[in-house]
């Protein structure tokens, strides 16, 4: 779950739809999203690599060490994406700011 509300947040953020969604909004989520993959599976990763005491998985052990092994990149991936959009010159505003500031010409010449 936490996974499809990063995607959605990262992909509001990157496209800047719906106009009237306020910004904080998917940053919140996304940053939380981020967080609740990275760190859940930052625990129970070694849990289940070591198995201390009586611990078992719920699932297979080759599973769960691949379910959260693929959960911890999965939030640094929507750590990096939330940050590169966050950015004054995120994705969104900086494909705008080229269109409006047209082709860059090199000046050195001229001086």
């Amino acid at each position: 779950m936490w996974a499809l509300i990063g995607g959605w947040s990262v992909w509001v953020l990157s496209r800047r739809r719906p106009a009237r969604l306020p910004l904080w909004v998917p940053m919140t989520l996304a940053f939380a999203a981020s967080g609740s993959l990275f760190a859940w599976s930052g625990w129970k990763l070694p849990m289940a690599v070591i198995r201390p005491g009586d611990y078992v998985t719920a699932e297979y052990p080759v599973v769960a060490v691949l379910q959260h092994t693929l959960s911890i990149g999965g939030g640094l991936v929507l750590l990096a994406a939330t940050l590169s959009a966050a950015s004054p010159g995120g994705p969104a505003r900086s494909a705008s700011a080229a269109v409006t500031a047209g082709p860059r010409r090199n000046t050195a010449h001229l001086e």
